[in-house]
């Protein structure tokens, strides 16, 4: 926008080259380079027959005269009767530029400072000029300007707008934990990002990723829907906003709260990332081989009677189950009921996985049984994988078939053998 930001790139502890990010004319130190966004809207009225010439150098002067650079113009707008007039056509063409037009109507809604009846009589509305370049939410920098061309009325108007900065949200998984599983995209967000979103714990984890002068906003367990509506007010600003979480940040994290309260006001982008029962999988073996489902044994925000029906139909359906956040201090029955449940469809000796703080330094992987998992061993940092009626325990890994025929068991290898000699 406006702000002028600076960019320094040093050696040796000085400055070798200063890049400046404005919309604004300066004078150029010979150390500096300037980008110039495209943030300017110019908004633009002409009669009938308006010359070109007279059209461009009143956006010009108009543009020069407010020490704005006509390099960062995004557009020409204007009302849609005008969408063939030469004179704004062609200045649009050399200026590079598209041209945008609304209808009178939406033009007319547009609260301006210097309304008139002329436009009104002619096209429909109160305004031209300022209310095209308004009408997307941009802040007006010069009001209506006319035309003055020697010897005649003035046939153009214009009005410029700095249009807000479009902000961006990325919703970014850290995968486990491990710094070699967090994935490229998501180190490139956190270096993009303005302002970084997330539990505090989290946040400790990718510290050093942050460009300096990152905005960290962190807090604790517990503010999940906080941290969403602080990520999506910070990108409405128009800051680029990383929002944080664990995992995947669409499995059981930040994404699902802070899209439920973003609108189509703000761009958002979701990075993935390895989920706790991805990795725990990789290092139980292959449990996840065929059909799976994830279930969260927390009530906090699914009434106990869901979970049970969702774990009744995971049995019943013969699918290998990971159960997320299993078991805590004060919920310590939930575990045992869903184990239990599954019972009732799997044998005692079912292949059962026990991970806990999945690639961290005190990552701890058990393989049991249905039968022999003591419940009193999970915790918030574990996983439990349950495996179907075809999972079995494969030198120490926990496999789970897909299915070809070349895995069946050795009694049915067996049989398809016999059969196929006759």
């Amino acid at each position: 926008g406006g702000a002028t930001g600076a960019g320094e790139v040093t050696g040796s502890g000085e400055v070798t080259a200063r890049i400046r990010l404005t919309d604004r004319t300066f004078g150029l130190a010979p150390e500096e380079a300037v980008l110039r966004p495209p943030s300017l809207i110019v908004g633009v009225g002409a009669s009938k027959g308006a010359p070109v010439d007279e059209v461009l150098a009143l956006i010009e002067g108009t543009l020069a005269d407010a020490g704005l650079s006509p390099r960062s113009v995004a557009r020409l707008a204007t009302v849609d009767a005008k969408a063939e007039e030469p004179g704004i056509v062609e200045a649009a063409g050399r200026l590079g530029v598209p041209l945008v037009t609304y209808s009178p109507e939406q033009l007319a809604a547009v609260p301006v400072p210097n309304p008139s009846d002329a436009p009104l009589t002619a096209v429909g509305t109160p305004s031209v000029a300022e209310a095209a370049a308004l009408v997307e939410g941009a802040q007006l920098l010069v009001p209506k300007t006319k035309s003055a061309p020697e010897g005649r009325p003035a046939m153009a108007t214009c009005a410029v707008a700095r249009r807000a900065p479009r902000g961006r949200l990325a919703v970014v998984g850290l995968g486990p934990g491990a710094r070699d599983l967090l994935t490229p995209r998501a180190k490139d967000e956190l270096r993009r990002a303005a302002v970084l979103v997330g539990l505090d714990q989290y946040v400790d984890q990718i510290r050093d990723l942050l460009r300096p002068g990152t905005v960290v906003l962190e807090s604790g367990l517990g503010a999940e829907e906080e941290r969403a509506r602080t990520a999506v007010a910070e990108a409405r600003k128009g800051q680029a906003v990383a929002l944080i979480g664990s995992g995947d940040a669409g499995v059981y994290a930040m994404a699902s709260p802070a899209l439920a309260e973003a609108s189509d006001d703000i761009d958002v982008v979701g990075v993935p990332g390895v989920t706790a029962a991805l990795a725990a999988g990789a290092l139980l073996g292959a449990p996840l081989g065929h059909d799976h489902v994830s279930i969260s044994l927390s009530d906090l925000h699914t009434p106990w009677e869901v979970i049970e029906r969702r774990v009744r139909a995971a049995a019943e359906a013969d699918i290998v189950v990971t159960f997320y956040n299993p078991r805590s201090r004060g919920r310590d029955w939930q575990l045992p009921k869903a184990l239990s449940l599954l019972a009732e469809h799997r044998a005692p000796r079912t292949p059962v996985g026990v991970v806990r703080n999945a690639s961290r330094a005190d990552e701890s992987v058990r393989l049991t049984t249905l039968a022999a998992l003591d419940p009193a061993t999970v915790d918030m940092m574990t996983v439990v994988t349950v495996g179907n009626t075809a999972t079995r325990d494969i030198a120490g890994r926990m496999v789970t078939p897909r299915g070809y025929r070349w895995q069946q068991d050795p009694d049915t290898k067996e049989h398809a053998a016999a059969e196929a000699g006759r």
